[in-house]
């Protein structure tokens, strides 16, 4: 910092460490109302759940499709969240729990190589918004078991297909949650869906039977 502090690049370092501060602050935020709600808390379990089935049993799939051998009947359930997934999710929690906050006006980018986990940290919010929705129950008429809770896009048809694949492991995982407890995650299954062209996806369900995944 000390070349920068006299250089010409001392303005937009000056702007970049704020930002880190900031995202540090709202990472804070979202640990204090971790703590002190214990809906968004019991959410956070929820997501946390979904993923580590989510992840294990992705894993174990794929592992087979490969294969075509299942070295288990049922994969050994394991899993961690990298840094910088938590702290994206930590990042969100207030703007995502809280209606009236200021944060909702904000978008954050998540950049990071292809293949380092950026989709296991937003299925994480995703998995987070749908249980606290649930939690919630009917909020000024919107009810927390109907309706569209994520809308994912992808502009390539081949990225589609496999990101659709993962949030519907993801979203079977939550389904599980739901059926172990529903007095708690309510009586409505999670649901997903896709819309894409014909050549995306098999229009007759006949033609997925034979899928191995």
């Amino acid at each position: 910092m000390s070349a920068l502090a006299t250089g010409a690049l001392q303005n937009i370092a000056t702007v970049h460490l704020n930002r880190c501060d900031e995202a540090l602050r709202r990472m804070r935020d979202g640990l204090t109302l971790l703590q002190r709600d214990t809906q968004v808390f019991d959410a956070f379990r929820f997501a946390n759940r979904a993923m580590l089935l989510q992840r294990s049993y992705g894993q174990w799939a794929q592992d087979y499709r490969q294969t075509g051998t299942r070295a288990t009947k049922t994969p050994p359930l394991a899993g961690t969240w990298r840094p910088f997934q938590i702290a994206f999710i930590l990042l969100n929690l207030v703007s995502i729990a809280r209606p009236d906050s200021s944060e909702r006006d904000i978008v954050d980018l998540l950049w990071f190589p292809t293949g380092g986990g950026k989709t296991e940290a937003y299925l994480g919010l995703i998995a987070f918004t749908i249980g606290l929705r649930r939690l919630r129950g009917t909020i000024e008429g919107m009810q927390g078991d109907g309706g569209v809770t994520v809308i994912m896009r992808y502009t390539l048809r081949l990225l589609t297909t496999q990101q659709f694949q993962r949030a519907a492991t993801l979203i079977c995982a939550c389904e599980y949650l739901r059926r172990q407890a529903p007095k708690q995650w309510g009586e409505q299954p999670f649901q997903i869906g896709l819309w894409g062209r014909s050549r995306s996806h098999a229009q007759q369900p006949e033609r997925c039977w034979g899928s191995p995944g």
